[in-house]
């Protein structure tokens, strides 16, 4: 008998999957976005870790960009466009850590080793292939680089070959090591695969001074002459403030305010406004630059006015106690300094938050002076700086802290001898109450205050 076999139909429908669209989500949130990014591997040596002798070519917190290439690549490069300038320079350590020669694609050798200028960087560019010749306005391989008038090719591929920024660096990026094991520099050494960058962040930033103090102002008996409004001092001139000019000002009048109140009408102080009001406050601690932030003074009668730095206006009580008003540039002295005509060729110089910045900067910093809610740019060592500029702002100043804050200088720490460095001091009393922020920032003579610059940073 023979068996007949089961033989079924499916029941199915022929109007659901060629309607259904596929699902297009990386991750709903871009804070940190998904990706296989890698640094550039002809990027010069920043700075090389004490401790593990690693080098690294990005800083953490720095403005980065994309090559056409798709690397990664801090954003200040897209600011060195000027022909008659070296956009970096290759040192011993790139020897040392195999850096790739962006003018040969090979390791560089020490004979290499110089100063790479914008002509050559965009002639390399080229050959390379990294810029498509169609999108220049300019023709011919080789660039005939002869001054400025030149400038305008360079910025083009500049701006062709590195993109605006696209992220903040989300920790230290060392120099790479190579794209697959056999083409690795060190055999079975590679401690960072891929890199990643942030897109949106709330950031403490220190705020950056000048490298060199404020050229000495010269001392002037010159009286201050309230205005209409009795406002308060402007200008770049040196003025003297008697007591009562310095009552009939708010600021000093207020005695709810233990530090700026000056005591009434009777207290026995002057005032002098030093034509500056972006100027750093004294800090005795030591920062990673190494860098005494006291007034320097000239002539015998201001030497012996400035002797005694006070936390409190009130604190003044006889001669060589002194005040400094760094937010808004007035050093109040007591009454018997001699601000007589014999004196006028003293000089005083303090330090002050400007724009001028030196390279090669380790970690990251607002340069230059700001105030809440200014929007925010970068500059060629890929730091902050405020713009008036709305259409390309990475973000806005939310807040600038000022310290010691919550009495943390007289939170007494460990670590306080003269013989410890800044990267053993706890913050306290030991750092004069400063976060470590500011106690480790500083490399190659660079400067910071008292001062942290809050900032919420959006890059799309």
């Amino acid at each position: 008998m023979a068996i007949k076999k089961f033989s079924g139909s499916f029941r199915t429908r022929d109007d659901v999957f060629d309607n259904i669209t596929p699902n297009n989500m990386v991750q709903p949130k871009v804070s940190h976005p998904a990706g296989e990014w890698k640094p550039a591997a002809w990027l010069p040596v920043k700075w090389k870790g004490e401790a593990s002798k690693d080098y690294f070519v990005i800083s953490s917190g720095k403005v980065v960009s994309l090559d056409a290439s798709g690397r990664v690549v801090p954003s200040g490069l897209r600011k060195k466009a000027v022909a008659a300038d070296p956009i970096f320079t290759y040192t011993s350590n790139d020897v040392s850590a195999k850096t790739e020669d962006i003018r040969t694609g090979e390791p560089l050798t020490a004979a290499a080793v110089k100063t790479v200028t914008l002509e050559e960087f965009c002639v390399a560019v080229l050959e390379r292939g990294w810029v498509d010749h169609n999108d220049l306005s300019i023709s011919g391989v080789r660039l005939a680089f002869n001054g400025t008038a030149d400038d305008d090719d360079a910025i083009e591929i500049i701006k062709l070959f590195i993109s605006e920024p696209i992220g903040i660096c989300a920790y230290d990026i060392y120099s790479w090591a190579g794209d697959s094991p056999d083409s690795l520099k060190y055999t079975n050494y590679q401690k960072q695969h891929l890199i990643q960058f942030i897109t949106e962040a709330q950031m403490r930033l220190p705020q950056m001074a000048n490298s060199t103090q404020v050229p000495a102002k010269t001392f002037q008996n010159t009286a201050y002459v309230p205005g209409t409004h009795g406002q308060f001092p402007t200008g770049s001139a040196v003025l003297l403030l008697t007591a009562s000019d310095l009552n009939d000002l708010e600021r000093y009048d207020r005695e709810s305010d233990e530090v700026l109140y000056s005591g009434g009408a009777s207290a026995s102080l002057k005032g002098i406004y030093l034509g500056k009001t972006k100027l750093v406050p004294e800090i005795n601690a030591l920062t990673a630059a190494n860098k005494d932030t006291k007034i320097d003074v000239t002539g015998a009668s201001t030497v012996a006015a400035v002797v005694n730095a006070k936390k409190r206006i009130q604190d003044i009580s006889s001669l060589g106690d002194y005040f400094f008003d760094a937010a808004v540039g007035v050093l109040i002295v007591h009454s018997d300094f001699d601000d007589t005509t014999a004196h006028n060729n003293d000089t005083i110089s303090p330090w002050e938050y400007g724009s001028a910045a030196s390279a090669e900067h380790q970690h990251i910093y607002f340069v230059g002076p700001c105030k809440p809610g200014d929007y925010i740019d970068y500059d060629v060592e890929s730091n902050f700086t405020a713009t008036a500029t709305k259409a390309d702002s990475l973000g806005r100043v939310l807040e600038i802290q000022s310290f010691p804050k919550s009495l943390m200088d007289r939170t007494t720490t460990a670590w306080q001898g003269s013989s410890f460095d800044a990267s053993m001091r706890m913050p306290g009393s030991a750092t004069e109450g400063l976060p470590d922020n500011l106690t480790l920032s500083g490399q190659n003579g660079e400067v910071v205050g008292n001062r942290m610059v809050i900032a919420n940073i959006r890059i799309l």
